[in-house]
């Protein structure tokens, strides 16, 4: 980061922090995505979650390898979701033009890149999760 983190605006996976917790977070998931903001002296990191954890709600960071791309049978050149090998019960939906074009035919990833994911965590009532790609990293 280009500015001294001691007077930084730090949040974790989209709650205001500290750095010793992103970076106790880091090394608990072995890595932790960081945008940041010179003007603002922002930092925002997001840290790996597990699939389907208790209570997700906010940003997540989720690494693995891509196993689906899906599309919807009314747009079959723009991909709707995608799968990972962590859980073959969920899907991530693709949320803008920009992320479905980097999983599409034209894009840069494909099944079997590893990748990790910022997503947007949601947990309904009956507690399940779903889960929408806000941005991708190569891992």
């Amino acid at each position: 980061v280009p500015f001294d983190t001691e007077d930084a605006n730090v949040f974790l996976n989209g709650v205001a922090s500290t750095l010793s917790a992103v970076k106790s977070a880091q090394q608990q998931a072995g890595f932790a995505v960081l945008y940041y903001n010179t003007n603002s002296k922002t930092v925002w990191a997001y840290s790996s979650e597990e699939i389907g954890g208790t209570n997700q709600t906010g940003k997540v960071a989720i690494e693995g390898e891509i196993t689906g791309i899906y599309y919807n049978s009314t747009d079959v050149m723009t991909p709707s979701s995608l799968q990972l090998d962590n859980d073959e019960n969920v899907q991530f939906k693709l949320s803008s033009s920009d992320v479905q074009f980097a999983f599409s035919i034209y894009g840069d990833y494909q099944v079997g890149d590893k990748i990790v994911l910022i997503c947007d965590a949601t947990t309904n009532a009956d507690g399940d999760v779903s889960y929408t790609v806000v941005d991708y990293v190569e891992y």
